[in-house]
């Protein structure tokens, strides 16, 4: 249902995507070298020609992590700018957002660090440019609106879950006027720079 690039300014990031489908879960896919031979495990690949041309334009992408968290179709998927966090939402109406940590090797981690429960289906994300706040909207006919503060790296506090901190939003947004008339599943939020 939705795929996102990883952020382009982190070095292991910028050769990943990340896909949501309706089978409940957000698969983190990585681009492979040519020639890379798989570690024995049953991976799932994709194989496509993404410069259009026929010789050299090939790349292999392997999934690297499942994230098997939601209870429902996930809808949205956002990196954070840094590329410190991943954001998913889902027809079970939580957003969960997961801490990207290096681990071993070249490899990163991806640790569930906190779970919003909505009241209703999420039906979009969305980071300020500077990664301080998260955005997400819900199709609920009161308060479709959510946002929340974002733990800085510079914070002193360890736990990222406890630093998350939902912020007030303004009632012209939260009366749902806005979605009035919309024939459509998916609006997409974003912020202007």
């Amino acid at each position: 249902m939705c795929v996102r690039w990883g952020p382009a300014g982190h070095a292991w990031l910028r050769d990943c995507l990340a896909s949501g489908s309706d089978d409940k879960r957000v698969l983190i896919w990585r681009r492979e070298s040519r020639g890379a031979e798989p570690d024995g495990q049953q991976q799932r690949m994709w194989r496509g020609n993404l410069e259009g041309g026929v010789d050299g334009g090939e790349e292999d992408y392997r999934v690297v992590a499942r994230l098997c968290h939601h209870g429902s179709d996930v809808t949205c998927v956002e990196w954070s700018p840094d590329g410190r966090f991943l954001a998913t939402g889902s027809l079970d109406k939580a957003v969960i957002v997961y801490e990207c940590r290096s681990s071993a090797g070249s490899e990163v981690e991806f640790k569930q660090t906190v779970r919003f429960e909505l009241k209703g289906f999420v039906k979009g994300l969305a980071w300020d440019p500077l990664g301080r706040l998260l955005l997400a909207q819900t199709d609920a006919p009161v308060r479709p609106c959510h946002v929340w503060r974002v733990p800085q790296a510079s914070d002193t506090d360890t736990s990222a879950s406890t630093s998350f901190e939902e912020l007030p939003v303004t009632d012209d947004l939260q009366d749902g006027s806005f979605l009035k008339g919309s024939e459509t599943f998916f609006t997409r939020p974003s912020w202007m720079p």
